[in-house]
């Protein structure tokens, strides 16, 4: 995907490294590595992918979740409670994400 380098203006490649990082697809000036870029040092050109995003982000909080299902313990149904929370949070990040709050 296509990134502006806030530092100097310059548009480049890059792909998803780790949560909230970019690597750059090409080595810059004849280094030895590809540069990594925090997101915020980035101006993403692309469009996020909401939909594999919320994939991604519910399977985590539901992974989660399940840790302490002992919390759920007065609900008929636990699973499907756990699943119905972690949609609700997932949905909610989504939300405060997309204000950029």
């Amino acid at each position: 995907m296509k990134a502006i380098r806030k530092e100097d203006g310059k548009e480049i490649e890059v792909q998803p490294h780790r949560d909230r990082e970019y690597v750059a697809t090409e080595s810059e000036d004849e280094g030895l590595g590809r540069r990594i870029y925090r997101e915020q040092d980035l101006i993403i050109k692309e469009a996020v992918d909401w939909d594999a995003y919320r994939r991604e982000t519910a399977s985590r909080v539901l992974a989660s979740i399940a840790s302490r299902i002992e919390l759920y313990i007065r609900e008929n149904d636990r699973c499907k409670a756990a699943v119905k929370d972690a949609l609700a949070l997932t949905d909610e990040l989504i939300r405060k994400l997309k204000d950029g709050k």
